[in-house]
């Protein structure tokens, strides 16, 4: 039994419809009393991806940042912001 690769070449077409922010968020708890000590924060950063279609041609991508920051096990900021696009990806089959 054997098998037949396909090695023709394909085309991907992106086409950018709008590019938006989505949700924003920041929580400030650390007080004034606290930025005045010594400026050593642990920095956490978690990025999510994820995709949805929204019809049959247009597809919505979201990117969501979210960063924590905390000085000596005490929260100080929290930072959460959703940027989007709206595209429409499409392939081909490359002519040669």
């Amino acid at each position: 039994m054997s098998k037949e690769l396909n090695t023709s070449a394909r085309s991907v077409n992106i086409q950018i419809h709008r590019v938006y922010s989505k949700n924003q968020q920041i929580v400030i708890q650390g007080l004034p009393e606290d930025w005045s000590k010594a400026w050593n924060p642990k920095i956490d950063l978690r990025a999510n991806p994820r995709v949805q279609e929204m019809d049959k041609e247009r597809t919505e991508i979201v990117l969501a940042l979210q960063i924590n920051a905390q000085q000596e096990d005490k929260p100080i900021f929290e930072i959460y912001f959703e940027q989007a696009g709206l595209f429409t990806i499409t392939t081909e089959d490359a002519q040669q």
